[in-house]
């Protein structure tokens, strides 16, 4: 996801959000992905299954925050 700062009629800042894999919109000043979106786990925020820290993934699946983690995680 990515966003731009634009203007609009009455001269207010809009955030305008951008994903290469389908159309954003904004509900309520969140920015959201369309249903089944193959991106949109790039977004999230997870808790580690290991240590419980947040973390944002970098892989899909991903379910722990560290190599650390996932080898204590998975054994």
């Amino acid at each position: 996801m990515s966003s731009t700062l634009s203007h609009d009629e009455r001269g207010q800042f809009i955030r305008r959000y951008f994903c290469n894999s389908c159309e954003m919109l904004s509900i309520n000043g969140l920015p959201c992905h369309e249903t089944g979106c193959p991106d949109a786990w790039r977004d999230a925020q997870l808790n580690c299954r290991w240590c419980g820290e947040r973390f944002s993934p970098q892989e899909r699946h991903q379910a722990c925050c560290s190599q650390d983690c996932r080898e204590s995680w998975f054994g």
